[in-house]
């Protein structure tokens, strides 16, 4: 399947994906585990995305390891910091 997006909406998708990862990973650990979700298959499209942020001229924000992809730490601060401000 092919979908075709924007350079502009694709760092929308990776911006919500690394939020809700976060929300469902290590933020979940202040709820209760009857309200804890599984975040895997968010983790999982994130890096499936990931994989192809050369094409959207994303490339510096990602690292990749053993053909792993994963946001930078430069991009996760900023991002973070971002989602800081704006609460």
């Amino acid at each position: 399947m092919e979908i075709n997006i924007s350079k502009k909406h694709y760092k929308v998708i990776i911006k919500a994906l690394q939020t809700s990862s976060f929300i469902y990973g290590p933020m979940s650990d202040l709820v209760d585990k009857k309200y804890k979700k599984d975040n895997t298959d968010i983790d999982d499209v994130l890096e499936e995305l990931l994989s192809h942020a050369k094409s959207f001229d994303f490339g510096k924000n990602i690292e990749e390891f053993d053909n792993e992809y994963t946001p930078s730490a430069t991009h996760r601060g900023i991002t973070w910091n971002k989602l800081c401000l704006s609460m």
